[in-house]
């Protein structure tokens, strides 16, 4: 069974490790989480205190 390459050419003779990365069908998620951001403000910010 032959092992196809898009990148690395088949005629290649030389005696080394040859690999191949395809992310074509890395991280499909489609729906994004919720992100909850938790920080410091300065002293003089123009937030209040316990809001977004």
């Amino acid at each position: 069974m032959a092992i196809s390459f898009n990148s690395i050419p088949s005629d290649t003779r030389v005696p080394l490790f040859y690999a191949e990365m395809d992310n074509s069908a890395a991280n499909t998620a489609r729906d994004s989480g919720a992100s909850l951001l938790i920080g410091h403000a300065s002293n003089d910010a123009s937030i209040a205190v316990n809001s977004l």
